[in-house]
């Protein structure tokens, strides 16, 4: 039997986009360990696949087919270096960018991402490629374990006023002012953040807003597949909400990223600065100063314009395929 090895980015997001390949991978026959540091928290989620935290690079050998998410790291890079000592295996390098003139030469079996398709999108069609497949599947193969319920609470709304890079975070009194403008409406706003962040966040319960403690992803995952919606930065969380195929609102300070980086299983909207504001070398007026130009009326507009769908709630995921 055919063993595959899927080397993710470390981001949460990362992990869960590249088990698109690895579910591919397993479905085609293989036997997949998946590497990532914290998607092992997310094992019961995930329980007919191999998660693990740890790679050794002596472990590459033991394996037929080696995919890996590339993202410029030096570990990423250690690890293409020790793949290309292998004469037995075959590896598969995505890169969601490509440049000539940093990157190495491609080979048949490397995969150059559409900036114009989600990660998803492009994860999909790129596995199918490397095992010379038609059809294309975003099924990662997350699976709730039978004591939730979809949807449980659809009025329960998540918001995650969190981000990898602070760069990319929305204002937190602007999340605040949502959250007061969904209790209004009748909605259970809930602020998620992780159990090391929630230090930075106590603003929120001076709000008069909940900020459990969550002490892995496995309660986040818990936490939003019970929701009805998720609204929050560009961060992991929004893949998973989406991944979920919950409603999400997606606060993000690049249109450009965003195309290629936007939750990619289910279709959410993606709120980020008009285009036409200046983002000239020198100033960056648009990179360093979008949160002024995403006003906290826009997320209200756009979830006015969602709230209605969410009153037709279904007890049944749609597929992924």
């Amino acid at each position: 039997m055919k063993r595959a090895a899927v080397i993710c980015a470390q981001g949460i997001g990362d992990g869960l986009l590249m088990m698109i390949a690895s579910h591919r991978l397993q479905m085609e026959g293989y036997v997949v360990t998946t590497y990532h540091s914290k998607l092992p928290q997310l094992q019961s989620w995930f329980d007919t696949h191999r998660l693990e935290a740890d790679l050794s690079l002596d472990e590459l050998s033991d394996f037929d087919l080696i995919v890996i998410q590339n993202d410029n790291s030096e570990r990423i890079n250690s690890i293409i270096k020790k793949c290309k000592t292998l004469p037995d295996a075959i590896t598969s390098i995505f890169f969601p960018t490509y440049e000539s003139t940093k990157h190495q030469g491609l080979s048949s079996w490397d995969q150059v991402f559409d900036p114009k398709k989600t990660m998803a999108n492009n994860i999909a069609s790129s596995i199918a490629n490397v095992l010379n497949l038609r059809q294309t599947s975003k099924n990662n193969g997350l699976t709730p374990p039978s004591n939730y319920t979809f949807n449980k609470y659809p009025h329960r709304i998540i918001i995650h006023p969190s981000a990898g890079s602070s760069l990319r975070r929305w204002p937190l009194t602007s999340f605040i002012q949502v959250a007061k403008w969904l209790r209004k409406k009748g909605f259970e706003p809930i602020f998620a953040v992780s159990a090391a962040e929630r230090p930075g966040f106590l603003a929120v319960e001076k709000a008069g807003f909940k900020l459990p403690y969550l002490a892995s992803l496995a309660d986040l995952a818990a936490l939003l597949y019970e929701s009805g919606a998720f609204v929050g930065n560009d961060s992991g969380t929004g893949h998973l909400a989406s991944n979920m195929h919950l409603p999400t609102v997606v606060i993000s300070d690049c249109y450009k990223r965003m195309k290629l980086w936007r939750p990619g299983w289910r279709n959410g909207e993606v709120l980020t600065p008009p285009r036409w504001i200046p983002n000239f070398k020198g100033s960056r007026v648009r990179e360093n100063h979008w949160r002024l130009f995403a006003p906290t009326r826009y997320v209200i507009k756009t979830l006015r314009r969602l709230i209605p769908s969410w009153s037709l709630h279904s007890t049944e995921q749609p597929s992924d395929s």
